[in-house]
């Protein structure tokens, strides 16, 4: 009996140990419980987290595609103004070589100008000289041709005087 006793002793002391090992067991299962929750709270969070990061990406990403939009456009511009600005310097090209050759123009006109009135100047004079002897021949061209009008005209009135006299 002692032995039972003692095995029963050793059995109680067993389970004793056991539901020891088991309270461990269950007080390690609840800190790693509480630590599964912090865990779990912590990656909801992280989750969380990372949801909001995706949607701001998402933001960026609208936002870098608008850009690129907006940069495609402004490329356009820039183009179709780089076209107009090739064009506008050709055209500016363009008159430059009227301009050079009108001016060159302009320049040979100036000389012939100068030309003339250095001759006008010079021969002037001249011109006035010709001038004075043409009114003058003309003058006495008129001298003469009234002096013969006027010869006629007081033949006419004589023959008119001699005539109303008679009548």
């Amino acid at each position: 009996m002692e032995h039972m006793l003692q095995q029963i002793l050793q059995e109680i002391q067993s389970l004793q140990k056991d539901n020891q090992f088991l309270k461990d067991g269950m007080q390690e299962l609840n800190q790693n419980q509480i630590l599964l929750a912090e865990r779990q709270s912590q990656l909801e969070k992280n989750q969380l987290q990372f949801e909001q990061n995706q949607t701001d990406l998402q933001k960026n990403q609208l936002r870098m595609e608008e850009n690129q939009v907006r940069l495609a456009q402004n490329q356009i511009q820039l183009t179709e103004s780089q076209s107009r600005l090739e064009q506008s310097q050709s055209r500016l090209e363009e008159n430059q070589v009227h301009l050079e050759k009108n001016q060159v123009q302009t320049n040979i006109k100036i000389s012939d100008i100068h030309t003339a009135v250095v001759r006008l100047e010079n021969d002037q004079p001249k011109d006035i000289v010709a001038l004075l002897e043409t009114f003058d021949d003309y003058f006495c061209e008129k001298d003469s041709e009234l002096a013969i009008l006027n010869h006629r005209i007081f033949r006419v009135e004589s023959r008119l005087e001699r005539m109303s006299m008679r009548a």
